[in-house]
């Protein structure tokens, strides 16, 4: 059975992460208080290592780079072929209706 207490720190706990959600800051005193110690700590080295990964993406192995430089060369081609169809819509395909 939960106390009062513990109530009372999901609660806050729960508008902290709703703020987040939303985007808005949240002071890290707050953080510290509610989490404590052990919990603070705990959040710091997740953050450093979402700041790790997040840095380890933007460096890009070459061929990745690659494939992303013929991958949008390919899109912009079709979007050229699509667009120029369009402008001459009588050379497009039209069905063939038999006589009658």
């Amino acid at each position: 059975m939960q106390t009062a207490d513990t109530n009372k720190r999901v609660a806050k706990l729960n508008a902290i992460l709703e703020r987040l959600r939303r985007g808005q800051n949240v002071q890290n005193r707050h953080l510290r208080k509610l989490l404590g110690e052990e919990g603070y700590a705990r959040f710091l080295d997740d953050w450093r290592e979402q700041q790790e990964l997040r840095e380890d993406l933007k460096n890009k192995p070459s061929e990745i780079l690659e494939y992303e430089k013929r991958l949008k060369e390919s899109k912009s081609k079709r979007f050229s072929h699509s667009v120029s169809a369009a402008a001459y819509p009588h050379q497009s395909c039209q069905p063939f209706l038999p006589a009658k």
